[in-house]
């Protein structure tokens, strides 16, 4: 089966904007609007994937879990009630399509709150990497893993470059991704396991941190 790429995504400038972190195990609003855009674009980044090598219903059901966390989103007033789930089925190429919306929306985001747009690319990031980790065509010089471990390296400088480097997200994950997607010589299986465990946890750390 024949694969995509992804779009390349530059990391735009970002607004410095003041946080006080707490690490408590109590969900602070903020943490849950944070977690709910780093649901979201992890969502927008499986369905990109898929929607590359014309897996549209796989697509279609990664947009789907996107449900709970944009609800919230729209009823916070972090997103406008202009909603994909009423436009993917319009997209005449649904990977173009969620390229752009995928882009509008953490512009959207990024209006509301600097901090929830870069944990909205974060999961982005994420979820296109893990998408690539699902691909059968892992092999070779331009297989699958090259365009993983571009994705882990981008995530990896966001969030060196942003306020998200004020999260204690534990630095061994993301290591161990890129090492593992680094090279095609190294298992898709152990590859996918790796930014599964990345993603879980640092979507976690977002979650329990006052951001």
């Amino acid at each position: 089966m024949a694969y995509r790429k992804f779009r390349s995504l530059v990391v735009v400038p970002l607004i410095a904007a003041p946080i006080l972190l707490g690490f408590g195990s109590h969900t602070s609003h903020a943490g849950q609007t944070a977690s709910d855009a780093f649901d979201m674009g992890w969502c927008l980044g499986v369905a990109s994937y898929q929607a590359s090598v014309n897996q549209v219903g796989l697509a279609n059901t990664a947009i789907g879990t996107c449900t709970a966390p944009v609800t919230r989103l729209i009823e916070t007033g972090v997103l406008g009630r202009t909603s994909i789930f009423a436009n993917v089925q319009s997209f005449p190429d649904l990977h173009a399509g969620l390229v752009s919306w995928r882009e509008r929306y953490e512009i959207e985001i990024r209006r509301k709150s600097n901090n929830a747009a870069n944990a909205y690319r974060l999961g982005l990031l994420a979820g296109l990497a893990e998408g690539q980790c699902t691909s059968p065509v892992w092999g070779g010089a331009d297989g699958a893993w090259r365009y993983a471990n571009d994705a882990l390296k981008q995530a990896q400088t966001l969030i060196a470059t942003s306020s998200l480097s004020r999260l204690r997200f534990d630095r061994q994950l993301m290591n161990d991704a890129l090492y593992y997607t680094g090279s095609f010589f190294r298992a898709r299986a152990d590859a996918y396991r790796r930014v599964v465990a990345l993603k879980g946890s640092y979507r976690n750390v977002v979650l329990v941190s006052n951001y």
